[in-house]
């Protein structure tokens, strides 16, 4: 009675597709997971060989991503040509102890309508028990049905209602209609007026010409605004210049202070260092900041120079 228990419980393990039936459509993909329910049993092995007809199915790619197997005796392999898939894979102690223990994900293209099976034609699972005991109690096949595609016929175009010809209206030419000829209009003849050769012969042509087309009491009126603006203009033009005088001495006024400043602050540092050196001997640092400083000074005041003589020089001019 012992032995008979213990045999019942070691075979028990059970290969089955999932999922293992429906209805699908020809042009297709298809994914079909192989999974093992170990019935309370711990395994670590695993191989089978699946069979599947060529005519309705075609594998397309095998994956192991999230399968209980790590280590593959024999990688998972396919062929379309005889419709066969082989593996053989496992897992260290202490093993896979479950129900539902992915091993490989199958994708399939379905390619024809009918019913496609997916056979287990040969497999085993081995126990986690140092033996190697097969412990593969039965296998589940899958069936699939498979129909064609829908075809979706075009819809019928209806025949264009052919458009009676109406046979153009002949054109009468119409009557050539009488020309007036218009004579033509009379030469308008404009004075020239005679080239200046002087501004005053200028002047003098141009109030002829002015005076000759516009009444004289609105020549006048334009000749008086003119010499307004022209006076206004003139009157801005000095103010601005000298506003401008008035600024640049400022300026000249600004600059003059501050070179004067910077002189005498240079000037009182050399003279410091000059009566240190009735006191001591100086340092060679101390004589070459006396001689930058008398350098820059002079300078300074020559750059300084210049730049007020440019200023006052554009003043004048």
């Amino acid at each position: 009675m012992f032995f008979f228990s213990f045999f019942a419980h070691a075979e028990a393990a059970t290969l089955y597709f999932s999922p293992a039936s429906g209805n699908q459509t020809a042009g297709n993909i298809m994914n079909v997971n192989v999974l093992v329910n170990t019935q309370g049993q711990s395994i670590n092995s695993a191989d089978t060989i699946i069979t599947y007809p060529i005519n309705y199915l075609e594998v397309v790619s095998i994956s192991k991503s999230g399968s209980i197997f790590s280590l593959w005796v024999e990688e998972p392999t396919f062929s379309n040509g005889s419709g066969t898939i082989n593996l053989s894979g496992g897992l260290p102690t202490p093993g896979y102890n479950g129900t539902a223990g992915k091993i490989i994900g199958i994708t399939f293209r379905l390619k024809n309508a009918g019913t496609a099976s997916l056979i287990f034609s040969s497999a085993s699972v081995r126990a986690n028990d140092g033996y190697g005991t097969d412990v593969l109690q039965s296998t589940s096949p899958a069936s699939y049905s498979i129909t064609a595609p829908v075809k979706v016929e075009p819809l019928p175009v209806p025949e264009p209602t052919p458009v009676p010809v109406v046979p153009p209206k002949p054109v009468t030419p119409p009557e050539p209609e009488e020309t007036l000829v218009e004579p033509p209009p009379e030469p308008v003849v404009v004075e020239k007026l005679p080239e200046p050769s002087e501004p005053s012969d200028f002047l003098l042509s141009t109030f002829y010409f002015i005076t000759s087309q516009i009444p004289l009491a609105l020549a006048i009126l334009i000749i008086f605004i003119l010499i307004i603006i022209l006076f206004y203009g003139r009157h801005r033009f000095v103010q601005l210049r000298k506003e401008v005088r008035r600024e640049t001495r400022e300026v000249e006024k600004v600059l003059h202070r501050s070179l004067t400043v910077v002189k005498d602050d240079v000037s009182a540092c050399v003279a410091l260092l000059e009566k240190t050196k009735t006191k001591r001997h100086l340092t060679g640092e101390e004589r070459e900041v006396s001689a930058l400083l008398r350098r820059h000074v002079q300078e300074t005041e020559k750059l300084m120079t210049k730049e007020l003589e440019d200023i006052r020089q554009s003043i004048e001019d």
